[in-house]
């Protein structure tokens, strides 16, 4: 709490937006509308926890039509938290031991949920043959990560998961999560 007489200077606020992500947030979201994207900042989902409403920085929906001749369409989404990280964040990568299995694991949401390929409906991943092109099929892949802290300056730095950056992975996981189920409660497979 700050002190009923204190007031922040212009300087002060200025310092205190710069280290925040709203300024990042909105690069996002003007890019991404550059680029073709409806953008929707801080749209809200459902906590799967206790059911209280959460928001997540940016949701961007954009349509690209499959096949000239046909009227078939995808509808890419974009869920994004946007920090301005005081540290560097690490990720760390391993190589698969089952890469071509890895595009099971990509989360999918949007419309359609399903497609035909002139036998049957297929998964968006099967239908675009993830397993020959996705990153999470190719090379080494992001197990873990981290990220700097230390207690003062005359103390040695320590690798470590701080607490928002894991807030920020459950926050968008949460939201994508939310998205899928809400798809297949509307379309089931």
């Amino acid at each position: 709490m700050t002190n009923h007489n204190e007031r922040i200077t212009k300087p002060e606020m200025i310092a205190a937006i710069n280290k925040s992500g709203y300024l990042l947030e909105q690069r996002v979201a003007d890019m991404l509308a550059e680029h073709g994207y409806y953008v929707e900042t801080n749209p809200a989902y459902p906590d799967p926890e206790t059911g209280k409403s959460r928001e997540f920085d940016v949701s961007a929906i954009a349509g690209a039509r499959l096949a000239k001749k046909r009227m078939d369409f995808i509808f890419p989404i974009v869920v994004a938290e946007c920090e301005n990280n005081e540290q560097p964040v690490v990720f760390f990568s391993a190589d698969s031991p089952v890469p071509f299995l890895r595009h099971e694991e990509v989360k999918c949401s949007g419309v359609p949920v399903q497609f035909w390929d002139g036998q049957r409906f297929r998964r968006l991943s099967e239908f675009l043959h993830l397993e020959k092109f996705h990153h999470y099929c190719k090379g080494p892949i992001a197990t873990q990560y981290c990220s700097f802290h230390r207690k003062s300056l005359n103390t040695p730095w320590i690798a470590l998961h701080s607490e928002g950056h894991h807030q920020t992975f459950t926050s968008l996981i949460n939201a994508l999560e939310s998205s899928v189920v809400g798809l297949f409660e509307i379309c089931p497979s």
